[in-house]
């Protein structure tokens, strides 16, 4: 389901109108909770600090929609990871939605563990609520490696997001 899930969201990034409106660039602060059992790495709730400047991403070209994406996040259980990926933000009536696609690095429960290092975080945010200059939003993301190894962080996460521009 989850490869689905990714098809989907990377395809989008590349074969989708986006919004080419100027936004300027925003910082994105949300909080979420992981859906997968108590024992897992980011069950107690994540927190993550985005920086999404509205320029073209360097990798792909100046000509692209593509937009970069940098991150990091924490959980109450020690578990960290920092991301550096793509969105493209893509409009739909009043809603603002974003896909972006991310490889990351992951640290399970504070510990330091080379397997798990490269895992890769797939998201999709929708925004459409505005508080003056703050957005208001919710959103879904994956933190997995696609079965590289057996060190998979295999974090599936809602949610809910403020942002605002710098």
């Amino acid at each position: 389901m989850y490869a689905v899930l990714a098809a989907a969201i990377i395809g989008s990034l590349f074969w989708s109108p986006a919004d080419r409106t100027f936004h300027g660039d925003r910082w994105l602060v949300s909080a979420g909770q992981s859906l997968h059992h108590r024992g897992d790495a980011g069950h107690q709730g994540l927190l993550t600090l985005e920086y999404r400047p509205d320029r073209p991403a360097l990798l792909v070209g100046p000509r692209s929609d593509l937009k970069p994406l940098l991150g990091m996040g924490v959980s109450p259980d020690q578990t960290r990871y920092l991301y550096a990926g793509w969105r493209k933000e893509l409009r739909w009536r009043s809603l603002q939605i974003t896909p972006s696609f991310s490889p990351t690095l992951f640290q399970p429960f504070g510990q330091d563990d080379p397997h798990a290092r490269l895992q890769f975080r797939t998201g999709l945010e929708v925004t459409g609520w505005r508080l003056g200059d703050v957005e208001l939003g919710a959103g879904y993301f994956h933190i997995s490696n696609g079965n590289l190894n057996a060190r998979n962080a295999n974090i599936d996460a809602v949610f809910l997001s403020l942002r605002g521009r710098s």
